[in-house]
């Protein structure tokens, strides 16, 4: 399947010779400089979750250690 040509791959700038380029490169095709590396988030970040994810949470982690004693 083709993607619709109004999406845009997210690009990015070398910064040693100014050309763009995908975002997930790592080297740059033009002068083969190596990019810096992009921060990435952090899939446990707790600060995004709303009150009843938290509490979901934490009864999932106490279950599961109820479980692992209980073997």
């Amino acid at each position: 399947m083709d993607t619709p040509e109004n999406e845009t791959k997210p690009l990015i700038i070398c910064p040693h010779c100014g050309q763009q380029m995908e975002r997930y490169t790592k080297r740059c095709p033009n002068c083969g400089q190596y990019l810096p590396r992009t921060r990435k988030e952090k899939w446990w970040n707790m600060s995004k979750l709303t009150p009843v994810e938290v509490f979901l949470f934490i009864l999932g982690s106490l279950m599961l250690l109820i479980a692992v004693v209980a073997l």
